[in-house]
């Protein structure tokens, strides 16, 4: 019984963990994008064409 438990218990942490990874790659890349936009629409202020294309470009690299 008790060793069901530990069995139990590590299956739960190995969980966490993968979760964990999972989540920080998902933030990680938000951040990215997030940043890629800020240049696209700080360098391309006026050129509303080429800032969309810019930021579909950001879209398609970080989000996907």
């Amino acid at each position: 019984m008790e060793r069901l438990n530990k069995i139990i218990l590590f299956s739960f942490f190995i969980i966490l963990i993968f979760i964990n990874g999972c989540y920080n790659e998902d933030v990680d890349a938000q951040k990215e994008y997030e940043k890629c936009t800020s240049v696209c629409a700080s360098v391309l202020e006026e050129d509303f064409v080429t800032m969309k294309l810019c930021m579909d470009e950001c879209e398609e690299k970080f989000l996907e």
